[in-house]
């Protein structure tokens, strides 16, 4: 019966560990897409900035203005203004570097989806860190660890080197709206030339710096689940098996107490 026992609670273990699998749920009353692996949320909106400037009351010219002053006027060193964004048509989304991050300062300072803690998406700054196989020019998707977003397009969305995420991706891609076929810009500087810094194309894979001055999309994350339950359903297969176990505890209680008596 002891044997028995201890193989059960091993099941039990082995399915507790083997349910833990890559996977993205919608969060935040849809406002964010968690990811359950690597225990971080990201926005579902993939151009949220768009969103925003298209809705806010001034227009999108103010909404500029407010992301702005959220910064204070400057970051990093360089003074924002309307040129680090493009407000017009189709391009509406597009930030520099600095933009980018002046952006993600709005996002904290208006509390987006409950939380101040949105940040750029990381990249491991090496040559390790290019795609297509860098620098043998080989065809192949960089390592899910090189990047936040490597681990969300290729790990989470099923993106295929060299092809469009728009196109070819997983079911997970109906989490999130507005994503669009580009670059969008990490948080990494290069430590090799200080005014460029690391991006992710969506179009194709493709992994690589560029200069901050140039244009991106911006997609915040943040670690762990932002708008989390308090409490986590246990799947139906455990409750199965964790009434087992107490079924056999009683058993054994039982057992013990017939032989104590006899």
């Amino acid at each position: 019966m002891k044997k028995y026992f201890i193989k059960m609670i091993a099941a039990v273990a082995l399915l507790l560990s083997t349910g833990a699998q890559a996977d993205l749920v919608s969060t935040a009353g849809g406002l964010g897409v968690y990811d359950t692996v690597n225990n971080v949320t990201w926005t579902s909106n993939a151009n949220l900035m768009a969103t925003q400037a298209n809705s806010y009351s001034g227009g999108a010219s103010a909404y500029v203005a407010a992301v702005i002053a959220a910064s204070g006027g400057v970051f990093d060193g360089h003074a924002l203004s309307a040129v680090d964004f493009w407000i017009n048509g189709n391009d509406l989304g597009l930030m520099s570097w600095w933009g980018a991050y002046a952006w993600l300062n709005y996002l904290n300072a208006t509390n987006y989806a409950g939380t101040n803690t949105w940040a750029l998406p990381t990249t491991v700054d090496g040559i390790g860190s290019y795609s297509y196989g860098y620098p043998s020019g080989a065809l192949g998707s960089p390592s899910q660890s090189s990047s936040q977003m490597a681990q969300l397009f290729y790990g989470g969305l099923g993106q295929v080197a060299g092809n469009d995420i728009t196109t070819i991706h997983n079911s997970s891609y109906a989490l999130f709206n507005n994503l669009q076929s580009s670059s969008y810009w990490s948080g990494t500087e290069s430590t090799e030339v200080s005014y460029l810094a690391w991006y992710f194309a969506t179009r194709n894979g493709y992994q690589s710096y560029d200069g901050k001055v140039r244009t991106g999309y911006a997609l915040a994350v943040t670690t762990g689940q932002v708008g989390a339950l308090s409490a986590v359903p246990v799947p139906g297969a455990v409750w199965l098996l964790g009434s087992g176990l107490m079924g056999l505890a009683g058993l054994r209680r039982r057992k013990a107490t017939s032989q104590s008596a006899a």
